[in-house]
């Protein structure tokens, strides 16, 4: 996981575009690698929610060091019900997560509760072509259609969120778009 998703790890992180005393959000970190990145830097605070006990206890031992720090916070938790207050934090991140997302005009509304005013998202994901030639992200199994990219920005958009840029990248083994976002 951590091989195939450096590349899209790394461009996500530029597109955050990260200040040194943001409060970071990342949403569904896997093994943890945009995390520590993250929580390392001067000044930095950063919150981890994940789906798997698994990937939460792995990442809380390969950062130990950080949590103890005081710099990071791992936990259990989804999108859908995110276990922070309110407007806590200026930057929020989920890479290779969407697909799995229950409902994601829901789940976006639930992001931007817990992002300040300005506060900037991105979105990382893999995407493949469609019929029509445009880009979208992949259907998951039980899923009986796919969204376009354009469907993704209205759904930040009716969530509340502007400026919603859409970057592609072709990478190794995959093609993928970052979309960065700010909270109204």
């Amino acid at each position: 996981m951590s091989r195939i998703n450096g590349g899209i790890n790394r461009y996500a992180l530029d597109a955050l575009d990260v200040r040194p005393d943001d409060p970071v959000l990342e949403i569904g970190f896997g093994p943890g690698d945009a995390l520590r990145t993250l929580a390392a830097r001067p000044g930095g605070f950063t919150v981890g929610i994940d789906p798997s006990e698994t990937m939460v206890d792995a990442a809380a031992a390969r950062s130990r060091a950080l949590i103890e720090s005081g710099r990071l916070e791992v936990g259990s938790g989804t999108v859908s019900r995110i276990p922070c207050q309110d407007a806590r934090f200026d930057r929020a991140l989920s890479v290779n997560t969407i697909y799995f997302w229950p409902s994601p005009e829901e789940d976006l509304r639930e992001v931007a509760r817990v992002l300040r005013p300005g506060a900037r998202l991105v979105l990382a994901f893999r995407v493949q072509r469609t019929g029509a030639g445009d880009a979208a992200v992949p259907r998951q199994r039980g899923q009986t259609s796919q969204a376009s990219l354009s469907v993704v920005q209205v759904w930040l958009e009716g969530a509340g969120f502007r400026e919603v840029e859409v970057r592609r990248r072709k990478f190794r083994v995959y093609d993928a778009a970052v979309v960065s976002a700010t909270k109204a």
